[in-house]
């Protein structure tokens, strides 16, 4: 992934950008779905370099998130169930079946990656990396197919849960709307904004940071293993103890985060925060942000959120107004902004607002579609 930060598959999150206005502009209602939809097509086609395998990818995250979040298997929260033989426990069967198909699909997406290669028709991707410097390392195709597949799930589902509470956001605090709407048109005048423009575009970064502080998508934190006994202040903490760093609690931390419950995206633009930094041609960012974890086990990924975060947030202010929707009477329909679901990675439960696209132009450079732009982009991919 590092290396793929300053390699041509960046694109890819551009690309499917433009389908993904295209389809809310078409049908807004079904947002949830169209928004893990752009998820899963991109990080397709940065792992495998096609969107063939995006539905299998979906359905492949759902079952594993299901597998690990505490609403899904019994033994999840009953941990002595764990100890059960395989043949008296419904679920060590039903996971051994989860984890063959998955396996199953991460080695068919990766042989179609090389039978394309085989043809020496073979678009950019982490598979492609991978064919390609095979002979310095010694892993074997199925742990590399593993790898692959494992990246591309981490990236398929997490997404979409900020981008879900960006809606939501925009629905209670439409003044940051207009604040992104108008550094905007200042930066790009009545272009959509692109990757290359994000130095001039601190509002957007300082709206998708705050996201991710105000909701973050796992709230509990991904749960870690001592390997060996570790003292933290005055708790001994045995190996084999399971910690989570409690995100939720972390970014609600008063002294880091004055007025936590708020939705302020100002506490990393103005200097009277503890989170501010400059420059802000630079700052703020998700770099080293501690949602990512730590050290060793830092997401590997966090350079494709920073850019997938930056691309639809900006793309849907640049073409869209989000609201609430008014009801018969003109009243406004509430949407809630402490709904969420119950698994590992939790989403706002659905709701209903209104998409409004900003100009009958917009409108038209939206439905030019996205086909063209696919076309021209990926030619210069290759």
């Amino acid at each position: 992934m590092a290396q793929s930060m300053n390699a041509s598959q960046h694109s890819y999150p551009t690309i499917e950008r433009q389908r993904l206005l295209q389809e809310l502009l078409k049908a807004p209602s079904n947002y949830v779905f169209l928004l893990e939809e752009y998820t899963g097509r991109t990080i397709s086609r940065l792992a495998w370099g096609s969107v063939e395998p995006a539905p299998q990818l979906r359905d492949a995250a759902f079952g594993l998130l299901m597998a690990i979040s505490p609403s899904g298997a019994v033994p999840n929260v009953v941990s002595w169930l764990t100890a059960i033989p395989e043949f008296l426990s419904p679920w060590k069967r039903a996971e051994k079946i989860r984890h063959d198909t998955e396996m199953d699909f991460f080695k068919e997406a990766l042989d179609r990656v090389q039978a394309s290669a085989a043809e020496g028709n073979i678009d950019p991707s982490y598979a492609k990396m991978f064919l390609e410097g095979r002979g310095e390392k010694e892993w074997d195709e199925k742990e590399w197919s593993y790898l692959i597949g494992m990246m591309a799930i981490a990236g398929a589902l997490t997404i979409a849960s900020p981008l879900q509470s960006y809606i939501v956001a925009m629905c209670h605090y439409p003044e940051w709307q207009t604040k992104m709407q108008e550094e905007i048109e200042l930066v790009c005048g009545d272009r959509c904004p692109e990757w290359s423009d994000r130095e001039g575009l601190p509002t957007i970064r300082a709206v998708a940071k705050e996201i991710l502080r105000w909701r973050p998508p796992v709230p509990t934190g991904i749960p870690h293993r001592l390997e060996t006994d570790d003292i933290y202040g005055e708790y001994f903490i045995p190996a084999g103890a399971t910690i989570h760093a409690l995100e939720w609690g972390i970014c609600r931390d008063p002294f880091m985060y004055p007025d936590p419950e708020a939705f302020r995206p100002e506490r990393w633009l103005n200097k009277a925060y503890p989170t501010f930094r400059e420059p802000l041609t630079m700052y703020p960012n998700l770099k080293n942000y501690h949602q990512f974890g730590y050290g060793r086990r830092v997401c590997q990924g966090v350079e494709i959120v920073d850019q997938e975060l930056f691309l639809v947030m900006a793309g849907m202010a640049w073409a869209f107004n989000i609201r609430k929707k008014r009801d018969v009477f003109g009243k406004e329909i509430d949407v809630p902004d402490n709904k969420y679901t119950s698994l590992l990675i939790a989403k706002p439960e659905k709701f209903d607002f209104d998409l409004l696209v900003r100009g009958e132009e917009r409108r038209r450079v939206i439905e030019d579609g996205w086909e063209e732009k696919e076309n021209v982009m990926t030619k210069k991919l290759i």
